[in-house]
């Protein structure tokens, strides 16, 4: 294409933002809070998909008929795909207000087709956005450019305001939205007259656009988008502890956002609609249109998912709600930025340099030294690997050597633990201890925390529930000693190690089943959601490539520790440790798919696969059944 990269990013983004905005609004339509005959709708209702994709045409210079054919799937498939996210977040938004019963008072959503606006036309369509805003929201006067500056409500790409209908009763909050002051009666629900709603909207278009022509790439990049939405948030990955009820925008951070949005800016949207959101309120605040309590929700809608920050405005300054607070600094982050500019790429980089220097400043001396490193970046494409090291005072390793005296003494001879261990705590301590240290004098921690797990292990009842709590640092052999502990035992038990972690899942039964390589005789059996919804396709591709027995599967259970393992015939697929890894790194399977509702209409359903405890426990039941020596 003849176009830049970055005019055509554009592009795509007003096609985007278009394909949701419809969405929206016909989910506003469908519940019958905007009528057909409302202004908004005249310049919607006057477009139709083909001139948004001859004005794409046009704007990117396309002659080529394949480039022309092309273009226009990629256009018919962010039509279809921004339809539906704009009608879910609506949907959704609407399922949670807090305004019961609601009218529309006003709506803002400009339409502006692909390459409409120039840099030449700038200072004529900010008067003129400034009046259809004022007007939009029945803001009298002439018109005020203030409000189309940066951060301004102006400048939203949607916002909505709705209202409590006053003809009906019962506007009580729904149960997710509840809130209650700490002045107030507990027992009183909190009233919200008003809910204002913005919404942003992010592209990030891809460097090589798929060719959407037949069927098979909107299905993966449906599922690729549920994923996102399933598993991501810009606060998601946030390890840290909140004393109080704050949470609030750093200062350092909000001083360069540019710096720390990504492709899909889901940070930097977010601020962006906060802002618009809480001006909007003031605004209408000052203009008397807003009287009491306000709910207000800002939503970034990228190419990667959703970010959604709800807060509960009082009319009160400071705001008593947290989440009110952090709106209002995120606004204002955005309002305060320097927005770099796209003619000067390098602009960003520089930014980038300067956060990289005021964080390299920030760090101890011994990691400041060790990460000037990361200054010579690779080539895009190739690894980058660092590791910083540090000596920290005071700290104990659980290979640190301490007396066994010490250790023994250490263990207190209350009467609880005397009770629990029915004898001395002590005694029983150092029996634990002494059979894997052999009384030696000097004994690692790891071993006197493995000796403590095995002391009460020894002393659990049968016919009674026994319950020991291990409590301690990753890594100083909290779920080893349990292991060995298990492997000592001459007759059948039953461990179940539940971890969010698959990693660790795989690594605890390896170890339970494999020693230097040989079967144990300790029947393992591990499993996981990923697992169950890929082991079908596995399947049926091993059916294809291999003539297996074509049976229905509906899961997939890891088996290991016994050799020549008899496999039941049943809808669970029983792989091997090797098998399992062949599904990782082969198979990408998704529970959703697609169901004709009728000649013209298709819905995306998901398969309702079974649960993991509900797996494991139906694998072993059969497993057990037909190997009876287990």
């Amino acid at each position: 294409m003849p176009s830049s990269f970055l005019l055509q990013a554009s592009l795509w983004g007003q096609i985007f933002e278009i394909a949701v905005k419809r969405g929206v609004l016909l989910h506003l339509i469908h519940q019958k809070l905007i009528l057909d005959n409302h202004p908004v709708l005249e310049p919607w209702q006057a477009i139709a998909n083909a001139k948004i994709e001859n004005e794409l045409v046009r704007t990117l210079k396309l002659t080529d008929p394949n480039a022309r054919a092309w273009a226009g799937t990629m256009v018919r498939h962010l039509l279809v795909l921004g339809y539906g996210l704009g009608w879910t977040a609506m949907r959704e938004c609407l399922k949670h207000s807090p305004v019961r019963q609601a009218k529309l008072e006003a709506i803002w959503c400009p339409l502006t087709l692909p390459g409409q606006l120039s840099v030449s036309d700038e200072e004529i369509e900010k008067e003129k956005t400034a009046r259809a805003f004022q007007a939009a929201f029945n803001l009298p006067g002439n018109p005020d450019r203030a409000l189309v500056y940066q951060g301004q409500p102006g400048r939203a790409d949607f916002l909505l305001w709705l209202s409590a209908d006053e003809k009906t009763e019962g506007n009580f909050t729904s149960h997710s939205a509840r809130f209650l002051t700490r002045k107030e009666n507990k027992n009183k629900r909190q009233k919200f007259e008003n809910l204002i709603l913005c919404l942003e909207f992010s592209y990030n278009a891809p460097a090589n656009l798929a060719d959407f022509s037949n069927e098979t790439p909107h299905r993966e990049e449906i599922n690729r988008y549920a994923r996102y939405i399933d598993s991501r948030g810009v606060f998601s990955r946030v390890c840290a502890e909140v004393e109080g009820n704050e949470f609030l925008l750093s200062s350092k951070l909000a001083n360069h956002l540019s710096a720390f949005s990504s492709s899909d800016k889901p940070l930097f949207k977010l601020c962006q609609a906060s802002s618009y959101t809480e001006r909007l309120i003031h605004l209408l605040r000052v203009r008397d249109h807003i009287k009491g309590a306000c709910s207000a929700r800002a939503i970034a809608v990228t190419s990667n998912g959703f970010e959604s920050l709800a807060a509960h405005f009082m009319d009160r300054e400071p705001e008593a709600e947290p989440r009110a607070r952090l709106m209002k600094s995120l606004g204002e982050a955005y309002r305060n930025l320097h927005k770099l500019s796209d003619d000067a790429p390098d602009e960003l980089q520089k930014e980038i340099s300067l956060v990289f220097n005021k964080l390299l400043g920030s760090l101890p001396e011994t990691f400041k030294q060790q990460a000037k490193q990361i200054k010579q970046l690779p080539d895009l494409g190739s690894d980058l690997h660092f590791l910083f090291q540090e000596n920290v005072e005071g700290f104990y390793s659980p290979m640190q050597e301490i007396l066994r005296a010490d250790a023994i003494a250490a263990v207190e001879e209350t009467e609880e633990l005397r009770e629990f261990f029915g004898g001395s705590p002590q005694s029983k301590f150092a029996v634990a201890l002494d059979r894997n240290s052999q009384q030696d004098e000097q004994i690692p921690l790891r071993q006197v925390h493995a000796a403590a797990v095995v002391a009460g292990l020894n002393a659990a009842r049968t016919g009674k529930l026994n319950v020991i709590a291990l409590e301690g640092n990753p890594g100083i052999g909290k779920t080893t000693a349990v292991m060995d502990f298990l492997k000592q035992q001459s007759q059948g038990f039953l461990f179940l190690y539940v971890s969010p972690r698959v990693v660790i899942n795989r690594s605890v039964t390896a170890n339970l089943a494999r020693e230097s390589g040989n079967a144990t005789g300790i029947l393992t059996l591990t499993s996981n959601a990923n697992l169950i919804t890929a082991a079908p396709k596995w399947y049926e591709q091993q059916v294809e490539k291999h003539g297996w027995d074509n049976r229905r599967i509906d899961s997939g259970v890891v088996v290991d520790g016994i050799e020549e393992l008899a496999r039941p015939n049943c809808s669970t697929v029983f792989l091997t440790p090797e098998q399992e890894h062949e599904i990782d790194c082969n198979v990408i399977s998704s529970t959703r798919y697609k169901r004709s509702r009728s000649e013209r209409d298709d819905s995306v359903e998901s398969i309702q696969r079974p649960g993991v405890l509900l797996t494991l426990a139906g694998a072993a039941r059969r497993l057990l059944e037909v190997n009876p020596q287990v």
